[in-house]
């Protein structure tokens, strides 16, 4: 009995924790600051000149350029758009604008602005405007008025797709639903710098030429999501949209995204108002289930870029079982290349930061003193053209080693399972609750584990509202308590209903050091 508590010292130390929130590569707001969202419409065939003097696209371009450079470093975020092609991929930008232009009553031609989802608008008429003042009113007035909202918001592009993840949390003093035409929205920009010089008379912006921007921010897509349910003021929801990838895109580690919340406060009469923005990094992720440091168990985790062109850069984040983060002690052990890793800390707290060169391998180990902890390892990659290859390897001294791949997000998969100890930890990559449905088969069929005191069948075992970013390890007869694996060889499957899950199994042998890495194996449906 001894030994097998020693065999399976390791893995209970990795596992047997419970579940936790993890989030990654999360931009949020903390309900003090709003993030002010200016856009302008701008007609780019409006290249003729006026009374002698450049056209309104050109006056209104230069007075956006010198707005953008007075308050950089504030939460203010200019966008841009054709006004030909103001409808795509912004339809619903150019709905908020319209309904805005009714309200008011006027006739606006471009270029015109809006800020805040046109809770404050302005057109275009050079006789009646001021670009720079008048545009500059607009947003000290919207940095003037508080928040109403806290957004938490994450995304991730995978597979073709982006996946954006957004928790609403209402400040507004009244309930926010359907009845106020609220949205989620997602507005999908590409960061691209104008090399050409705009102040030349003759500099002549092109029908379409989204590339020569004032801003700096190309819009390629947009989505969004209803807000249907009724969030009291105070409350929180969770919501999710997803998109595919846009044509277009010259560099996708310059591509971020702008998550925002809007609502009508009255259909009738009133402009649409945005209660709170926050703007993303478009990132893509590495997933290790566990890790562990502290008493002498160590974690190395071992990244490969297999690019022979691009430099990956990203961020590691380590979560404990409350999805809190943890000040882990972090060693680079590196070889020969060790002026091309940057292990840096963000400001905001234990985050460390990598930059790898091509074909580089590196080693980054945690110091394994201290008290154990435990948790999940989450590498934030920019969306480029470039990936990682890594591993994860747990070392205690007088047990073993053990070593893991990453794990690769699944909708459902199979372990094999013999009358050995084994191990199943389950990790929910989704910021919304899934979820699971576990079965045990032998012989291609559903083994019989009777009911329990409730008469509910013990085989499947379902886990409700498994939370987000939840994690669960058990080994397989703790999650079927009436299981007897003893001369037993079968199959786990895992189905998951509503999102994604990543997974790690360990086979324990009696003797110390003696571990198996089980497959995890995508089910065919």
């Amino acid at each position: 009995m001894s030994e097998k508590r020693n065999g399976a010292f390791l893995f209970l130390v990795l596992l047997l924790f419970g579940t936790f929130f993890h989030t990654t590569a999360l931009a949020e707001t903390s309900g003090e600051d709003r993030l002010v969202v200016f856009e302008v419409f701008r007609n780019y065939t409006d290249v003729d000149e006026v009374d002698d003097g450049l056209s309104r696209t050109f006056q209104s371009g230069d007075a956006i350029e010198a707005l953008r450079e007075e308050f950089a470093g504030q939460d203010v975020i200019f966008f841009e758009y054709d006004w030909n092609d103001a409808y795509s991929p912004a339809t619903i930008r150019g709905s908020r604008f319209a309904h805005a232009v009714t309200i008011a009553d006027e006739d606006y031609a471009p270029p015109f602005s809006m800020v805040d989802s046109g809770d404050q608008i302005l057109g275009g008429d050079p006789d009646e405007v001021n670009y720079e003042t008048d545009y500059r009113s607009m947003i000290l007035a919207s940095q003037a008025r508080a928040p109403k909202a806290d957004l938490y918001a994450v995304a991730k592009r995978s597979g073709g797709e982006l996946f954006f993840d957004v928790v609403f949390t209402n400040r507004s003093g009244v309930a926010i639903s359907g009845a106020q035409l609220a949205y989620i929205q997602v507005i999908l920009y590409e960061v691209i710098l104008d090399e050409d010089d705009d102040s030349e008379p003759e500099e002549e912006l092109l029908d379409g030429d989204v590339y020569d921007q004032c801003t700096e921010k190309v819009v390629h897509s947009y989505g969004y999501v209803r807000i249907i349910s009724e969030v009291s003021d105070g409350e929180s929801d969770s919501y999710s949209i997803e998109m595919n990838e846009p044509y277009g895109v010259e560099d996708w580690s310059n591509m971020r995204a702008v998550v925002l919340v809007d609502y009508c406060q009255d259909v009738q009469s009133e402009s649409y108002d945005l209660l709170q923005a926050v703007d993303v990094g478009i990132t893509e992720h590495i997933y290790f289930a566990h890790f562990g440091t502290g008493g002498g168990l160590t974690s190395d985790i071992v990244l490969t870029n297999p690019s022979d062109e691009y430099t990956v850069e990203g961020v590691i984040e380590f979560r404990d079982a409350d999805g809190q983060s943890l000040d882990v002690e972090v060693v680079a052990a590196l070889g020969d290349k060790n002026d091309s890793l940057d292990i840096s800390y963000e400001e905001s707290g234990a985050v460390p930061s990598f930059s790898l060169s091509p074909f580089e391998t590196v080693v980054i180990s945690t110091g394994g003193t201290g008290v154990v902890q435990v948790g999940s390892v989450d590498l934030s990659l920019s969306a480029g053209e470039a990936t990682v290859g890594g591993a994860l390897k747990f070392s205690y001294p007088g047990i073993g080693t053990a070593g893991v791949g990453a794990s690769t997000p699944l909708t459902g998969f199979v372990v094999p399972i013999q009358s050995i100890d084994t191990g199943i930890a389950i990790h929910n990559t989704e910021f919304k609750p899934v979820t699971l449905k576990m079965s045990l088969y032998e012989d291609g069929e559903l083994v019989d584990l009777g009911v329990d005191g409730e008469g509910k069948i013990r085989n499947p075992s379902y886990f409700y509202e498994f939370g987000s970013r939840a994690h669960v390890s058990k080994y397989i007869d703790e999650y079927f308590p009436a299981f007897d694996r003893q001369e037993f060889t079968g199959t786990l499957k895992v189905e998951v209903f509503g999102g994604e899950i990543v997974a790690t199994a360990l086979e324990m042998g009696q003797e110390a050091g003696q571990f198996l890495s089980l497959p995890v194996i995508p089910f065919i449906e």
